[in-house]
């Protein structure tokens, strides 16, 4: 053994030129060393998924990601902002006349806003299952750690 190697571990061995010219690209390398895990990724394990799980996966959260405007927070604002209306005018003592104000404020405010929030509760169920599909889907396709702890890890 050469002086120069201080690591116990090393094992050394004697090679030839064993390539000749018949297959000289053929030639192939192979390295085997050991690998340390740090103390706080001990307990980890590995778990197969399939590439196409992961794609499919990742188009949804792009897409979720992608929604840059949401239909549900304007309608409920705006729901708000005309129930708002009405119920100021009910507590300011507005009387109930024939006039632009009033008809505004008693006859279109409440509709607009009821309109408004019915179209909340819908953009809001279209939302909610795009969620609710995207968690299905994670939960069908890919494993559960804690379930298969005392399954074969690879």
């Amino acid at each position: 053994m050469d002086s120069w190697i201080s690591d116990n571990n090393t094992i050394i061995e004697n090679t030839s030129n064993v390539i000749t010219q018949s297959d000289n690209d053929t030639l192939q390398y192979k390295k085997t060393f050991d690998i340390k895990m740090p103390k706080s990724e001990a307990a980890e394990y590995k778990i197969a998924i399939n590439s196409s799980v992961l794609k499919k996966l990742y188009t949804c959260c792009d897409e979720i990601e992608n929604n840059k405007f949401s239909w549900a927070e304007l309608f409920l604002s705006i729901s708000t902002l005309f129930f708002g209306a009405f119920l100021s005018a009910l507590l300011s003592s507005v009387p109930y006349e024939i006039g632009f104000l009033n008809i505004l404020f008693y006859s279109v405010s409440p509709v607009i806003g009821a309109v408004c929030l019915a179209g909340w509760f819908f953009c809001r169920g279209i939302s909610m299952k795009d969620a609710h599909y995207l968690v299905t889907y994670i939960k069908e396709n890919i494993p559960n750690p804690t379930e298969n702890e005392g399954e074969n890890k690879l």
